[in-house]
């Protein structure tokens, strides 16, 4: 209800978005993990809805005597507040238009709907004969169809992107097929695959979906990417396992909420990114717990005295209260550090935009052996590193950058360093690098025009211009106009 309201003060203005593009993000930076984690909770508000009278019930014997609470309170929380619930998030969703949370409401909502209602058990003892069963699967299908077709065109462009970005991944898994490229290392070889991809393959078309990518907006696709087959496999398994957990017959309805939501996230995984969105994993690892909890299996190891003596037990529950002492201590001293670090870089970057660049690369200094493996972090610092004229130490940070995840940020920023020591040739390569991964952009190729220009290398300079003065534009900007506008001085200047 809170990150509801978060989206309504946006969407009515008392509250500023975070993205410069959308207008409601609620308190994430991005509507589409906004939607992710509104849609996990209307699925468990509509179970909750739908199943209040069991719910209501069940907190009724547990509590083992009628009381005011279980009979008149309870009964307008598990009945009022569901529902208000439904009602504020349904409707965000319609204005933040992810098309991955109305396919995961559609398809929980009516799982959730048929195991109330029970319309799908009617609909099969109504249908006797077997053409009307074919009549039914072939409505059912060409329903599915075009809705899918429906939802694909929406926003076409969109729809291409993450089909694009699917085909890259792809050749990244062929190559990688049985243990992947290693965990979390899809955005440190993405953007290579998809600079190979264009360089064989010179669809102007496809340059135009082409952008800096962190995800596979598939968290299968993903997955295999990073982990292979083998690890696939593996998580089939114990997804598979996860919605094979039996409860008793009275806590059914709970079960078939949890079961609900972890379906939803899935389901939105397979369009998005959500294990990357830490409030939606908080989410899943909250049902996961409930899940195991009501599992009707759960206890029986420790409940057998032939298994397990009661010394032994209480040893276990000694060590599992000291391990979790542990590890709570040793994680909020983690935490406490990398929120002064994440402080430290914020303020860092706000030296960097007021090009206090010295005071910038102290900070980042400070920062670094704690977030040494954080891709974001090192480029920024790197790029403070290099204008501030340091321009050695900064190849070797836009290096160790790299192997955490590689953009054209990265590749022209190594290109300016290199420039900045007088590596040309090296200053080429990388700004060929950063033009080859998305190549419907001008910048990477107007600082290889000015590069050559800068070293005497005339000609080079006019074909480069030449090149850029005939590109189509995909979105017209006053950086564009100022390019072209040099280039043609360029040509004019040295075109004899």
């Amino acid at each position: 209800m809170i990150q509801a309201l978060h989206g309504y003060f946006q969407l009515l203005g008392f509250l500023s978005s975070n993205h410069s593009g959308y207008k409601i993000t609620g308190s994430f930076f991005n509507p589409g993990p906004y939607a992710g984690f509104l849609v996990a909770v209307w699925i468990i508000a509509l179970g909750m809805y739908l199943f209040h009278e069991k719910i209501v019930s069940q907190l009724q014997i547990q509590d083992g005597k009628s009381s005011l609470f279980a009979e008149h309170y309870s009964k307008h929380i598990f009945l009022y507040i569901p529902l208000l619930t439904l009602w504020c998030i349904s409707m965000l969703l319609c204005v933040l238009q992810s098309r991955a949370s109305w396919i995961t409401a559609l398809v929980c909502g009516g799982i959730l709907i048929d195991l109330k209602f029970h319309f799908f058990r009617k609909l099969k003892k109504r249908l006797v004969g077997g053409y009307s069963k074919i009549a039914l699967l072939t409505l059912s299908i060409l329903i599915a169809c075009l809705i899918s077709f429906a939802i694909y065109n929406y926003k076409k462009s969109s729809s291409q992107g993450r089909t694009f970005i699917w085909k890259i991944s792809s050749e990244m898994i062929l190559d990688s097929p049985f243990f992947g490229v290693g965990f979390d290392r899809f955005k440190a070889h993405y953007m290579s695959y998809q600079a190979n991809y264009f360089k064989e393959n010179a669809k102007i078309a496809e340059s135009y979906l082409a952008d800096n990518t962190y995800y596979a907006f598939n968290e299968f696709i993903q997955f295999t990417a990073e982990n292979g087959f083998t690890g696939l496999l593996i998580l089939i398994a114990l997804i598979y396992t996860t919605f094979c957990v039996s409860t008793e017959p009275a806590l059914e309805s709970y079960s078939q909420i949890i079961k609900s939501a972890l379906l939803g996230i899935l389901l939105f995984s397979f369009f998005s990114y959500p294990m990357q969105i830490l409030p939606i994993k908080v989410i899943m690892y909250f049902l996961l717990a409930e899940l195991a909890n009501l599992d009707s299996k759960k206890s029986t190891f420790l409940v057998h005295d032939n298994v397990l003596n009661q010394g032994v037990k209480n040893s276990f529950k000694v060590f599992g209260i000291a391990s979790s002492v542990v590890f709570i201590t040793a994680g909020i001293i983690d935490v406490r550090q990398l929120h002064e670090a994440f402080k430290n870089w914020n303020e860092a970057q706000r030296r960097y935009n007021t090009n206090d660049y010295a005071v910038a690369v102290q900070i980042y200094e400070q920062v670094y052996p704690v977030l040494y493996d954080e891709g974001d972090f090192l480029m920024n610092y790197a790029k403070a590193l290099s204008l501030n004229k340091q321009d050695k130490r900064a190849i070797e940070i836009f290096e160790l950058a790299k192997r955490q995840l590689n953009t054209t940020i990265i590749e022209t920023g190594l290109g300016d360093a290199y420039k900045g020591e007088k590596e040309y040739d090296k200053a080429v390569v990388a700004y060929q690098n950063a033009y080859d991964m998305i190549p419907s952009r001008f910048y990477p190729l107007y600082l290889r025009a000015k590069l050559y220009e800068e070293t005497g290398e005339h000609e080079k300079a006019v074909v480069v211009a030449q090149l850029i003065l005939r590109k189509e534009v995909k979105i017209y900007s006053t950086a564009i106009v100022e390019m072209k506008a040099e280039m043609k001085k360029i040509i004019t200047k040295y075109d004899k």
